[in-house]
């Protein structure tokens, strides 16, 4: 069935069409894929080259005596794609990699039916390959062999991408522009923030990585576990509190507070949160470790987000308080609304209302905080009285 030709090598192809060799774009549509391959990257030289020099080439290469202006469409018609690609790069014939032809039959982008069939997204992609296929032997080269379909977004990935990271694993998940920019995020990240990995290191990650799943996603959890330097904001001192800047860091507090700050390492390596270790110290001066987990808001301040005891253990609301309002004075953000706009009784009564957040603990009073204590007592004994009822029951 005949394939249709789209894209950008319609107007060079027709351009060869209308200069004399004419019907060449209907013959193309119903051409095997290696020699609609060859005609896309004959068309991607003519959009660089201009096709007066592709012409010059064909003519002293293929000795296409006796035309003029259809001498490449004449060419793309009745020489084989190995003699096209070897005037194409001004090489003999036998000289043309084997690699090369094979990696044309596998061109797929996004939404093409069969390989070969379509051309690359990005016209420059067939030289680049080209190139690469001619070289001496390679990780790029090796991964491209073997990562499947090819596509423009992988010749990018081999171009931007460490050494360690060109494995047919990665190059094959890597099939749009955007997946490329995070991969390349990535290496970028690890070069920050795990310096002492090395090439070396980098490579045996990637290696205990591979199998089912995504490669860069295992990769990264894998190796931020062993993150020394998270991009945690300086924040202004206070006394008590202590930003953790590593995953070791992190990890030994949730140890010592029996709690789940391992966890979120991944997103604190990100900067979508910042997780403090704070000793709050009472009118009596007993100590109280406490677990701050901040996250950020768009013009680059922080909003306490969680603050918890040891084993996840809720905070009393007087304790709350004194932290939360001590916070505050570094620049910490509390959501909810401000004390001097904010008319409780009247949002109740219209039914608005602020359910329990650190708001209502900075903005309650001594009454309000005593009934909330014994709505909360009267709640837990509830509990327990239904918890005993099920055992008697049992």
């Amino acid at each position: 069935m005949p394939a249709p030709i789209t894209g950008w090598p319609l107007a060079p192809l027709m351009q060869l069409d209308r200069a004399g060799a004419r019907g060449l774009v209907a013959d193309l549509m119903v051409a095997g894929p290696l020699t609609r391959q060859a005609a896309f990257a004959v068309a991607a030289a003519v959009l660089t080259r201009g096709v007066e020099a592709v012409s010059e080439t064909f003519v002293a290469r293929l000795e296409l005596e006796g035309f003029s202006d259809d001498r490449v469409g004449f060419a793309l018609r009745r020489r084989r794609a190995r003699e096209v690609i070897a005037a194409l790069y001004d090489m003999p014939a036998q000289a043309v990699p084997g690699g090369y032809l094979r990696a044309l039959l596998r061109v797929q982008e996004h939404g093409s039916t069969q390989p070969g069939l379509d051309p690359f997204a990005q016209p420059e992609s067939y030289a680049e390959l080209f190139a690469l296929m001619s070289s001496e032997p390679s990780a790029a080269m090796h991964s491209l062999r073997y990562c499947g379909a090819l596509r423009s977004s992988q010749m990018q990935a081999v171009r931007a991408l460490p050494a360690p990271f060109l494995v047919p694993e990665i190059l094959r998940g890597l099939s749009s522009p955007e997946q490329v920019s995070r991969a390349v995020a990535l290496a970028d990240y690890l070069r920050i923030h795990v310096p002492e990995l090395g090439d070396a290191g980098l490579a045996a990650a990637v290696r205990q990585s591979l199998g089912s799943g995504n490669v860069l996603a295992k990769l990264a959890r894998r190796l931020l576990e062993q993150a020394d330097s998270l991009p945690v904001p300086r924040l202004p001192p206070l006394d008590g509190l202590r930003p953790l800047r590593s995953a070791a860091e992190i990890r030994a507090f949730a140890t010592a507070m029996d709690n789940c700050a391992a966890t979120l390492i991944g997103e604190v390596a990100t900067g979508l949160k910042v997780i403090c270790a704070y000793r709050h110290i009472d009118e009596a001066g007993a100590e109280m470790p406490l677990a701050v987990l901040l996250t950020p808001m768009v013009g680059g301040s922080w909003e306490i987000a969680q603050i918890i005891g040891k084993g996840n253990a809720l905070v009393t609301r007087p304790v709350l308080r004194v932290v939360l309002r001590r916070l505050m004075t570094i620049g910490l953000q509390v959501a909810g609304p401000a004390p001097d706009g904010y008319h409780k009784g009247v949002a109740e009564l219209l039914g608005h209302y602020c359910y329990d957040t650190f708001a209502n603990v900075l903005h309650e009073s001594a009454a309000e905080e005593d009934a909330i204590d014994d709505e909360g007592e009267a709640d837990l004994a509830r509990i327990a009285a239904r918890l005993d009822r099920i055992t008697l029951a049992a």
